[in-house]
């Protein structure tokens, strides 16, 4: 099996009961995840040695988001506490023909207001065969645009990648 890192925002989900518009909900269940976080567990499932590396502030969500990861055997040893807010988002859960709806509520969260990586590229790439990373990063800031550029490069020059 393979060694992958991933590297992203994992976020809280709070979503509505079916068919419950947000502006009437007196409660909301919470969930775990995001892009990176969401294919880590994956292939953590598959059986693949998977890492995931992640900024989130030491709070009980944050806390919470870490521990969920960790459940499905994912190696949150790259996982930095900073900053003070986890990304979420609200989901208003559609019934019959009413559609989804979904509010994102990201800004100024732990991973969107990092400047730089506190990991070395050894420590992130060394051993791995695989790093995963998606567009949804690159749009948080032109600094995260910046870093997953530098990403990238290092990634490729570590050959954790595959060309398809």
């Amino acid at each position: 099996m393979s060694s992958i890192i991933t590297l992203g925002e994992i976020m809280a989900r709070f979503s509505t009961d079916k068919g419950t518009p947000l502006s009437q909900a007196n409660q909301l269940l919470v969930h775990y995840g995001g892009s990176e976080a969401n294919v880590a567990v994956s292939l953590a499932n598959f059986g693949h040695d998977v890492s995931f590396a992640s900024f989130l502030p030491e709070n009980p969500l944050g806390l919470g988001a870490k521990r969920y990861i960790e459940s499905f055997g994912v190696s949150t040893r790259m996982v930095t506490f900073r900053g003070e807010r986890l990304g979420t988002y609200y989901l208003e859960t559609g019934a019959g023909v009413r559609k989804p709806n979904v509010v994102y509520d990201r800004a100024h969260s732990s991973f969107s207001t990092a400047k730089e990586l506190p990991w070395s590229f050894d420590e992130l790439f060394e051993g791995r065969d695989l790093f995963h990373i998606t567009g949804i990063t690159t749009a948080l800031s032109q600094n995260w645009l910046s870093l997953v550029v530098t990403l990238l490069e290092e990634a490729k020059k570590k050959e954790c990648y595959n060309e398809f």
